[in-house]
C-alpha cells in the first residue's frame, strides 16, 4: 500500500491564527503596568544581546586571523 502524503487543509489559516494569539497576548501584557515594563525592556534586550555576540564574532575572527598569520 502507498503512503499518501499527510496534508493540512487548514495550515495557513491555523499559522495566521497563531500569529493573532501572541499578538492578543501582547495587547492584553500591555495593560499591566509590570508587565509593560517587560516588553519595552524586551528589544532592547534582544538589541543587546545581538551586540554582543557580533562583538564575539569580531573578536573571534581577530583572533583567527592572528592565527593564520602566526
Amino acid at each position: 500500500m502507498k503512503a499518501r502524503p499527510l496534508r493540512c487543509r487548514l495550515a495557513w489559516r491555523l499559522s495566521w491564527l497563531s500569529l493573532l494569539f501572541f499578538a492578543f497576548a501582547i495587547f492584553i501584557m500591555i495593560f499591566d503596568p509590570d508587565t509593560l515594563k517587560a516588553l519595552i525592556a524586551t528589544p532592547l534586550w534582544f538589541i543587546a544581546l545581538w551586540l554582543c555576540w557580533k562583538m564575539k564574532q569580531k573578536r573571534e575572527g581577530q583572533t583567527r586571523l592572528e592565527k593564520l598569520n602566526a
